[in-house]
């Protein structure tokens, strides 16, 4: 006779892996990535794109200085927006590549 066996779902199973603390940071990271073009505005998400985390900083890759030079000056205003849309985030400094 064969041993029962408990089945169990699969979202039961996703939902446990997800609330992993490493993967769970993890897929807040990336929640920033799907609001980007909302939080820098359409014209500057063309220019500069998060790259990376590090720590509780984020890195952003942008394709020429003067953009580096213009986010610099909104950053206050991008950290609010990015405290806003993705509450969850522990971050204390953008690096502009």
């Amino acid at each position: 006779m064969k041993p029962k066996t408990k089945t169990t779902a699969i979202g039961d199973i996703l939902s446990k892996f997800f609330q992993n603390s490493t993967w769970k940071k993890k897929t807040e990271q990336y929640s920033l990535w799907e609001h980007w073009e909302t939080i820098v505005g359409k014209e500057a998400a063309k220019h500069a794109r998060p790259e990376r985390w590090q720590n509780d900083m984020l890195i952003v890759q942008t394709d020429h200085p003067v953009w580096i030079q213009e986010l610099k000056m909104r950053e206050p205003e991008i950290l609010e927006k990015i405290r806003k849309y993705c509450p969850k985030l522990t971050l204390n400094k953008i690096l502009w590549r």
